[in-house]
């Protein structure tokens, strides 16, 4: 029992997780977008400088309920069909420079076809919001993000030469940061991070292929074991 338990929980959590970095980060940019043309009307009623604003929340709320779609079809199928890792972080990448207009180093030296679907699901929602998170609070111009697989490992490295942070405060910091430690820990890998005032932010996360905690890095896979 308190093993069946400990599963439900870990699928809740994993929802969770899903819910924040898909379909809150989008619907909550729109919503900063939508605020931000309000203040402008508000302000110079009759500046027409909003109507940009406008459109890109809609294109953002357009996006999340993509993304509530997609998260509907993981937790009702037990089959889910996803592009190669490196072409959804290609997108994810492409999507962001737009978005924040900053610039995106990208490495990547991975063989798609030997990582299981589960840990390549795992490895896009850590880079997402550590890519997330660099382009909203680092302040930073330039993001770089490399992923390379090793001797049964992949590791992921995102780096910023923003503002920094204080790294002992990071478990008082916001779910996403807390949500990164649980998908590392879900998946028996590693995460160090470097963060220095006024000079950046480095984050190294190494996940396993053999994951010791029985393979619970994706949302369907943690699902279906309840």
């Amino acid at each position: 029992m308190d093993q069946a338990l400990d599963q439900v929980v870990r699928a809740r959590q994993l929802i969770a997780c899903e819910i924040h970095d898909g379909f809150i980060q989008t619907a909550t940019a729109a919503l900063i977008r939508l605020e931000a043309a309000k203040h402008q009307q508000k302000s110079r009623p009759t500046a027409g400088s909003n109507l940009a604003q406008v459109e890109i929340a809609i294109g953002l709320l357009r996006d999340s309920l993509k993304e509530a779609r997609h998260l509907l079809t993981e937790l009702t199928s037990s089959v889910s069909s996803h592009l190669p890792l490196t072409s959804r972080l290609s997108d994810l990448t492409e999507e962001l420079q737009v978005q924040y207009g900053l610039q995106i180093d990208v490495s990547f030296d991975l063989r798609d076809a030997a990582i299981p679907s589960s840990l390549s699901h795992t490895v896009f929602r850590i880079a997402q919001e550590c890519l997330r998170n660099a382009c909203r609070h680092s302040h930073s111009s330039r993001v770089r993000i490399a992923i390379r697989q090793a001797s049964g490992v992949i590791i992921l490295d995102v780096q910023d030469w923003g503002t920094g942070f204080p790294v002992p405060d990071i478990e008082k910091g916001r779910f996403g940061i807390k949500g990164i430690f649980h998908r590392v820990h879900q998946a028996g890998g590693k995460i160090d991070i470097d963060s220095r005032q006024d000079k950046g932010t480095w984050i190294t996360v190494e996940l396993p292929y053999d994951n010791p905690l029985g393979h619970a890095c994706s949302t369907e896979s943690a699902l279906e074991t309840t």
